[in-house]
């Protein structure tokens, strides 16, 4: 079956996005789904919400967008089984 891509955006701030996400994927990995968050937002909730550290992040989504590392390369595994996270960096803030 071919993967399945998911996106939770609003320009907002506030609504649960990062909540959802890490809801949902954990929800997902419960029902024996592989999931692969990516995490976007330059504050990384979404990373520590999923217990990775700011010192862990030594390749992230930012490696990613400017094609210094891949996806495989930067992906994460988190303590959630089936869970990997790409981890955000305040690089993305610098680059906006």
């Amino acid at each position: 079956m071919a993967p399945r891509i998911l996106t939770l955006a609003n320009q907002k701030g506030g609504v649960g996005k990062t909540t959802t996400a890490i809801n949902l994927a954990t929800a997902l990995a419960a029902i024996g789904e592989r999931v692969l968050i990516v995490d976007l937002d330059p504050q990384g909730n979404a990373s520590t919400g999923l217990g990775i550290s700011r010192t862990d992040r030594d390749v992230s989504a930012y490696d990613v967008l400017v094609g210094e590392a891949t996806v495989v390369e930067a992906a994460i595994m988190t303590s959630v089984p089936n869970v990997a996270i790409v981890p955000s960096t305040m690089d993305l803030w610098a680059s906006s």
